[in-house]
């Protein structure tokens, strides 16, 4: 389930999606999404990382939990 990161210019593998509701001003950031979603932007690491939410808006960021845990 190899996906290029979608931020211009950077060939890394995405291991996060994003999705923003502009309506309740929420970007919510979570684990690489398993089908791709034209309204969602995947990201890698390095810049799923360095996301920050719009000023008003909030971050929720979701991880995957650990096995066993």
């Amino acid at each position: 389930m190899n996906r290029p990161c979608q931020k211009p210019g950077c060939s890394r593998d995405a291991t996060a999606t994003l999705t923003l509701d502009y309506a309740a001003k929420v970007a919510v950031l979570g684990p690489l999404s398993p089908v791709t979603d034209p309204t969602a932007l995947d990201l890698c690491v390095p810049h799923a990382t360095a996301f920050s939410a719009p000023q008003g808006w909030k971050l929720v960021r979701y991880r995957e939990r650990n096995e066993g845990g």
